[in-house]
């Protein structure tokens, strides 16, 4: 009797001590898995981007912006930090009201600084609006982001701006405007 209680006690010694594997996740199944999390708020109309998603000890980090009302003259924009494993984030409000900042960093901010000008004002309430930084308008995602730009309209409104440059384009209802403001918010042009 004595014996199996020894092998007992050894076999939970064992059990405690002795780290098990878990499962690890590869890179995409965890993008994967912030996608899943981040698609409920795509599916109310909030523009995601996934930033990074880089390795940690025992996991995955990522790193996510969330824009809500992102065509409006008032969008706000969450970063949202990701652990994997365990799963869970840490959101931080990176834009929450409608005030000017300098300098501008995210398209968010050039959205909120042109829909201020009474050329957008015109437009009334419903316009809806886009931001390009200009040096980055080749990589953006402009289908995704904005699928009602007209390529040709904004290469010909954007010829010879600074390549530092903010594009904002605001349309409702046929009505357009364009402006382009340098990162300190000073229109560089309007159209």
């Amino acid at each position: 009797m004595a014996a199996l209680v020894l092998i007992l006690v050894a076999a939970m010694l064992v059990y405690m001590l002795v780290p098990i594997p878990s499962a690890t996740l590869t890179k995409e199944q965890a993008t994967r898995l912030i996608m899943d999390d981040l698609t409920p708020l795509r599916a109310a109309g909030a523009y995601v981007e996934l930033l990074s998603v880089e390795q940690s000890d025992g996991g995955w980090d990522a790193d996510a912006r969330v824009a809500f009302n992102p065509h409006s003259k008032c969008p706000t924009v969450q970063r949202r930090d990701y652990t994997l494993v365990p799963f869970g984030f840490r959101p931080e409000e990176t834009i929450r009201n409608c005030s000017v900042k300098t300098p501008v960093v995210y398209r968010e901010e050039a959205l909120i600084d042109s829909g201020k000008l009474p050329e957008v004002a015109a437009l009334g309430d419903g316009a809806r609006g886009c931001a390009f930084y200009l040096q980055e308008y080749a990589q953006a995602n402009v289908e995704e982001y904005c699928p009602w730009l007209d390529d040709a309209e904004f290469a010909s409104f954007s010829a010879g701006l600074p390549r530092a440059s903010w594009v904002c384009y605001w349309e409702n209802n046929g009505a357009k405007a364009w402006v382009a403001l340098d990162q300190y918010n000073r229109i560089l042009k309007q159209g």
